[in-house]
């Protein structure tokens, strides 16, 4: 290949989903930290079930 030159790959997972009915959170087990926080943003709002980015 020339100097230069890129290459791509791709592959096709067949077994991806959007669906997440019958699996488990995990991350609600878990404890989050955090190096700051801004606009009250607190760690432990990270972990609480809710999908929705507003806290």
């Amino acid at each position: 290949m020339p100097p230069g030159a890129y290459t791509m790959a791709s592959a096709h997972l067949p077994f991806v989903s959007n669906s997440a009915e019958g699996l488990v959170n995990l991350a609600l087990h878990g404890t989050a930290t955090q190096s700051a926080t801004e606009f009250d943003g607190e760690a432990s709002r990270a972990i609480d079930g809710n999908t929705n980015g507003d806290y």
